[in-house]
């Protein structure tokens, strides 16, 4: 959500310093703090600044926190940003029916059985749209589809593939990595005070192939505009991973035999 006012520097001389929030029908999904961000904003500027030409009216987007997921027709959300206030906007149902969600419109660019498929689940009531693990790399190349284009359209000067293939980027790349339990994950404490699971980790970690390399060369193949990947910092890293220890007791030494 943008506008529908803009904040200057003399109200806000340190941009680095403000929490954001952002609430769905009053649970709260987002929770963060500007200084989380590994390049703090005059760096974003002078970064972006260094591809092309910015101009007034030119919006700098910088990925969001933990807590992304799905809003439905009527959720109300509200998002918040210290010292400049709050934004409440109501989720409506979209008028065409080949845009009913991203991940769902993906199956109009397939095949008509698979088409099927999607619609059957969703009509199912399956909530976050379900696909069966044979199909799920097609649906999701579908769906980076649509987000490219949308952002072509949009004229959106560097393209990201949408993070389709993942609800967390954080967690999508922990789990590909050796030494993360996969099965039993761990809990923290997020900031607004409520349990959220983290990847548990149970030894070394160890990366034993390519992770998002695939991923940057569907992107590359599908549009001619400058790309870019997101990957987990370190931020991430230090607050949403629970690390566990094994001790293991050693036997009692057996007793000396006797004669």
């Amino acid at each position: 959500m943008l506008g529908p006012w803009l904040t200057t520097p003399d109200e806000i001389p340190d941009p680095g310093q403000l929490a954001l929030s952002i609430k769905v029908n009053g649970e709260t999904r987002q929770d963060a703090h500007t200084s989380d961000l590994i390049l703090k904003v005059p760096e974003l500027i002078a970064w972006g600044s260094s591809f092309y030409t910015l101009y007034p009216g030119d919006v700098l987007l910088t990925g969001t926190p933990q807590g992304v997921g799905p809003v439905r027709p009527g959720d109300v959300m509200l998002a918040s940003i210290e010292r400049i206030g709050s934004m409440r906007s109501r989720s409506h149902e979209q008028n065409s029916a080949d845009h009913r969600g991203g991940e769902l419109s993906a199956a109009k660019l397939a095949d008509r059985p698979r088409q099927a498929r999607l619609e059957g689940a969703a009509a199912a009531g399956a909530g976050d749209l379900a696909v069966e693990d044979a199909w799920l790399e097609e649906a999701q190349d579908d769906a980076t589809l649509l987000a490219i284009r949308d952002m072509e359209r949009a004229g959106i000067d560097i393209i990201t593939d949408g993070e389709m293939r993942r609800e967390s980027y954080s967690n999508r790349f922990a789990t590909s990595l050796g030494g993360v339990d996969l099965r039993d994950p761990g809990t923290t404490i997020n900031r607004s005070g409520a349990r959220a699971m983290v990847p548990r980790i149970r030894g070394p970690i160890v990366r034993s192939r390519p992770i998002e390399v695939r991923d940057v060369q569907f992107l590359r193949a599908n549009t001619d505009r400058e790309i870019k990947i997101t990957l987990p910092g370190r931020s991430p890293w230090r607050s949403r991973r629970r690390t566990t220890t094994t001790t293991t007791k050693r036997p009692s030494p057996s007793p000396m035999p006797t004669r």
